[in-house]
């Protein structure tokens, strides 16, 4: 991506000699869903190791702050726990009182993840610098097949994800650890009607589709 190139450039290499061939995904193997979704409801989903650069705990945070004016909602986190966060995250949940919203799953095969998705409305993956300086280094393939399922994406612009969601269109970005900003997303897709919705999850297939996908980048 863009920021990889950046950064060969940085290192001297020459801009003529540098040139971004997307990593794809099979867009023929990944099914289109009909989501559907009325105004002031909504249903979010983080899939993604849990570790520091994900950004869950700004996922908790923004989606506490938005459920206070947007209540018929809920979160689910799907994925491993090798750095013991899910511990922290229980805290805040339990702090605000929403257990009854937020789920944790600790993994699906990787063959049912679409099928998963189809199940929810809004896919939200706010990466972020770790503290360590690790990072996403591109951008997560996750955000595209949410994507090419029709799914639009709520994350941020750290790293290359600007060019595979784009702001408006397919999904919304926001800041790196913008909790309120993040939480504004949130209540942006919550009380969106179900025409605006459904043009943000038609354009991020067509989105895939032209720019993503596998063969078209192989033949690049």
């Amino acid at each position: 991506g863009a920021v990889g190139r950046e950064k060969l450039i940085k290192m001297g290499c020459s801009k003529e000699k540098v040139k971004v061939v997307h990593l794809g995904v099979e867009v023929a193997n990944i099914p289109f869903y009909l989501r559907k979704k009325d105004r002031n409801e909504l249903r979010l989903a983080q899939v993604a190791t849990l570790t520091e650069k994900k950004g869950h705990e700004t996922t908790v945070k923004a989606f506490v702050k938005a459920i206070k004016t947007c209540p018929n909602m809920s979160l689910s986190l799907v994925g491993k726990d090798p750095e013991g966060i899910r511990s922290s995250l229980q805290k805040i949940i339990r702090d605000n009182g929403i257990e009854d919203r937020v789920e944790f799953i600790d993994g699906i095969d990787f063959a049912r993840l679409y099928d998963f998705l189809n199940g929810f409305q809004v896919f939200i993956h706010p990466s972020r610098y770790s503290e360590s300086g690790d990072s996403e280094g591109g951008a997560p393939i996750v955000l595209l097949d949410a994507q090419a399922t029709g799914m639009p994406v709520l994350s941020t612009t750290h790293c290359d994800i600007p060019n595979e969601v784009i702001n408006g269109v397919t999904g919304i970005l926001v800041n790196e650890n913008d909790v309120d900003g993040l939480a504004r997303g949130i209540e942006t897709f919550y009380k969106m009607d179900e025409e605006e919705y459904q043009g943000y999850c038609k354009s991020a297939r067509k989105h895939v589709e032209e720019e993503f996908d596998a063969v078209k980048c192989a033949k690049e």
